[in-house]
């Protein structure tokens, strides 16, 4: 596939997060939009690339906080060393372009 219409997938929704979701061979690309309803409880250690589109998150590492903002690129390596929670301020929302390896 060389043009992905996301326009065209369905919205899937749970608490706090609304994503539309292309799988291919090696990648998945997902559109995703993340609320302050969405809760990560407990440490993810997968792999993340992406760009933020719009609005604002902070992620937590084990031993850091950093803040992403509209612009910002986002790079966690898929090692599962740099184990992240995603935070989402009171009232905010995030929407992101992810590439994540299958």
């Amino acid at each position: 596939m060389r043009k992905i219409k996301f326009n065209d997938f369905p919205l899937m929704e749970n608490v706090g997060v609304k994503s539309k979701t292309y799988t291919g061979d090696d990648y998945k690309i997902r559109i995703v939009e993340f609320t302050d309803k969405y809760v990560e409880e407990d440490w993810c250690k997968k792999g993340h690339v992406g760009y933020v589109l719009e609005g604002s998150m902070k992620i937590e590492f084990e031993n850091e906080i950093l803040l992403f903002e509209k612009g910002d690129g986002i790079y966690i390596d898929s090692s599962g060393s740099d184990k992240h929670k995603a935070i989402i301020e009171e009232g905010g929302r995030v929407k992101l372009v992810l590439f994540d390896e299958v």
